[in-house]
């Protein structure tokens, strides 16, 4: 409940139009009902959407709930915000009483947001979406690693 309840206060200093995120329940849960929630998935789509999002929004920017790495800056949970305005806070926000398990909260409002190259990314349009083919590589790297790391006779069983 506190980290719902510190990502409700983010959002309400954000006072976003969109949130987009990858495996965040406490953010999404913060955003139920309030606006429009976008589950991204791996990486290799995250070019296409932003590109798409900064066909449609004045303010769109990726901001890191970990510590970047300057060989794997995508290597972990991230927020894509995007926005009619600005992405500003609406006032500065109260972190001191941030609690240890959010952490990442305090991460996602203090961290600059990490630059995204969109070059060469498509736009995503009701009659072109390709976003099922762009992690085909991804979804097979996971399918030949449970194949690989998975004992056959759990694999057979039936």
């Amino acid at each position: 409940r506190m980290l719902v309840g510190k990502w409700d206060a983010l959002l309400d200093l954000l006072r976003l139009d969109l949130l987009l995120v990858e495996n965040a329940p406490a953010a999404t849960a913060a955003a139920f009902g309030r606006m429009p929630v976008v589950h991204l998935g791996c990486g290799a789509m995250l070019p296409a959407i932003v590109r798409t999002l900064q066909e449609v929004f004045a303010g769109v920017s990726l901001h890191p709930a970990f510590v970047p790495s300057a060989d794997q800056p995508l290597a972990g949970n991230f927020v894509l915000l995007a926005s009619d305005g600005p992405l500003a806070f609406a006032r500065p926000p109260a972190l001191d009483d941030v609690h240890p398990l959010a952490a990442s909260v305090r991460r996602l409002a203090t961290q600059p947001p990490i630059p995204v190259n969109t070059a060469g990314a498509v736009v995503l349009t009701d009659e072109f979406n390709p976003l099922d083919l762009l992690d085909t590589a991804y979804k097979e790297s996971v399918r030949r690693h449970i194949i690989e790391t998975t004992p056959h006779q759990i694999l057979l069983a039936g």
